[in-house]
């Protein structure tokens, strides 16, 4: 299927910015990485995400043994570390200088206003498409397919970038186009293959 794209839908952590959790957030638990996803409460995550629970609530049954957590200071440690992913901003800056309506289709729960207010997303993408917003998260159809009513296109024009696989399959199948994100490059390749990215930028 041939793809005019006219908007481009973002991932963010771990494809645009970096995602504390995968980097280092045994030291803030004080623990082993193993030992801190096996004490993990399954489910919590993705109700949080979804904005089903809210942060005290996920924060009081994040893990198996009820150990407390510190709000204060974890919102601070995750503040401290975001970060954009190298290259990754500029690209971002390219396409939305060149007038390319984009989004974020993240699932990520209300921390995302604690990242936008760190890196100003908000003034690049469209943040209402987030999981804490819409209840969805991908790969549920309707992930993708609201984000792309909300901005008024047909799901075949737009683009979409993750660096999950299974990600880019549910979209994909919706006739979507997509990118696995493996870094900056290779993203720029693609946008200028969509002739959203002019030749020598990013």
């Amino acid at each position: 299927m041939s793809h005019e794209v006219r908007v481009v839908l973002f991932d963010v952590m771990d494809t645009l910015v970096a995602d504390p959790f995968s980097r280092g957030i045994e030291d803030f638990f004080g623990c082993p990485r193993k030992e801190l996803l096996q004490g993990l409460n399954p489910g919590q995550w993705p109700r949080f995400e979804r904005a089903e629970i809210d942060m005290p609530t996920f924060l009081a049954t994040m893990f198996r043994d009820g150990r407390p957590v510190d709000a204060d200071a974890l919102q601070a440690w995750l503040r401290a570390r975001y970060a954009w992913l190298p290259g990754t901003e500029a690209l971002v800056r390219a396409l939305h200088g060149a007038g390319v309506p984009l989004g974020a289709l993240s699932n990520y729960p209300m921390w995302m206003e604690w990242l936008d207010a760190e890196l100003g997303l908000s003034e690049l993408l469209d943040l209402s498409h987030v999981s804490y917003r819409t209840g969805v998260r991908k790969p549920e159809p309707q992930a993708y397919l609201g984000a792309c009513e909300r901005l008024g296109v047909r799901p075949e024009q737009a683009l979409f970038v993750d660096d999950r696989q299974e990600n880019c399959d549910a979209a994909q199948a919706l006739g979507l186009a997509t990118h696995r994100f493996d870094g900056a490059e290779g993203l720029a390749q693609t946008l200028r293959r969509h002739g959203l990215l002019a030749v020598g930028v990013g």
